[in-house]
């Protein structure tokens, strides 16, 4: 279902859905590794059920900075 719903935005848009590859729940936890671990695993499986559909999807990830201002790149 949520495949399918990707799918029909693409194609009723003509533009593909963005993804961004969100790390922070990895990132909070780096002290606490098994934590790190069990989110790691998590966010690895909800992307392996959209790896199917990457003709719809665009990847991005984002980079916060020293100074709280945020890079986003296309991937």
């Amino acid at each position: 279902m949520f495949q399918e719903l990707i799918a029909k935005l693409h194609v009723r848009t003509g533009r593909k859905v963005v993804v961004n590859e969100y790390d922070k729940p990895i990132v909070n936890y780096l002290e606490e590794l098994p934590i790190a671990h069990l989110n790691r695993q998590l966010l690895k499986s909800f992307y392996g059920i959209l790896k199917p559909f990457d003709k719809h999807l665009e990847f991005v990830g984002s980079v916060r900075t020293v100074e709280s201002s945020y890079f986003t790149w296309s991937l």
